[in-house]
């Protein structure tokens, strides 16, 4: 569970710099690590869904 809780508060910070960014490559740059964050969290999910602890995500 510790892992959702660290990809969704990641995700709500990359989603608040993307905001505020005005810099096209830094946006950019922010855009690449949202996802790469959101993608952490569905792995996250899954796990869980499947063992029961995201441990192993």
């Amino acid at each position: 569970m510790f892992k959702v809780f660290i990809a969704r508060a990641n995700i709500e910070k990359f989603n608040e710099l993307i905001s505020k960014e005005n810099d096209p490559e830094k946006k950019a740059l922010l855009k690449e690590l949202l996802t790469r964050e959101e993608d952490k969290l569905a792995a996250a999910l899954i796990a869980i869904s499947q063992t029961g602890t995201a441990d192993e995500a």
